[in-house]
């Protein structure tokens, strides 16, 4: 895959995970302050069911399932944390020449409306263009070039290179 078709494959990766966290972001606000693990979880659940459940090894196997869950809300709030840190990266003046201040705080704006607000495309376009609308092509460009900067990010943490691994696995 050439260098453009990987960044394309990225920035689209992102945008997926802007959505997911769009959809969830009242739940992972309040999990990114208590992350816990699953260590000890087999021994504290106990046995789980009676002689004649047909599962052999219920505890065991609820264990498992709740490992898969918790690598699946960890990668999302490893994703939260990457938007939340290129939303702060991105809004902050320091180093920058007055122009790519404010172009990138425009992006800034983009992201945090849609990704933690909610915002659909009409709301963002009223938003981001106050006094005037902007068009729905201005709005798609800024959330695009948001989420080339959220790639970037994601690239630097390591996401992508965790999410491949992951696959590879399965």
């Amino acid at each position: 895959m050439t260098e453009n078709g990987t960044m394309e494959a990225r920035q689209r990766a992102a945008l997926e995970r802007m959505k997911q966290v769009r959809h969830h972001y009242e739940r992972l606000q309040t999990e990114c302050e208590a992350i816990a693990g699953s260590g000890g979880q087999v021994t504290a659940w106990g046995r789980v069911g009676s002689s004649g459940n047909r599962v052999s090894r219920p505890t065991q196997n609820r264990a498992m399932r709740a490992v898969a869950m918790e690598e699946e809300r960890r990668a999302m709030l490893d994703w939260f944390e990457c938007l939340r840190g290129t939303y702060y990266r991105l809004k902050g003046r320091e180093g920058k020449s007055p122009n790519l201040w404010r172009h990138q705080l425009i992006l800034a704006r983009a992201l945090r409306l849609y990704a933690f607000e909610g915002a659909d495309g009409e709301l963002m376009a009223l938003a981001l263009g106050a006094p005037k609308k902007l068009s729905r092509r201005k709005v798609v460009s800024l959330l695009r070039e948001a989420a080339l900067e959220v790639a970037a990010d994601a690239e630097k943490a390591g996401l992508f290179r965790a999410e491949e691994e992951a696959r590879t696995a399965d």
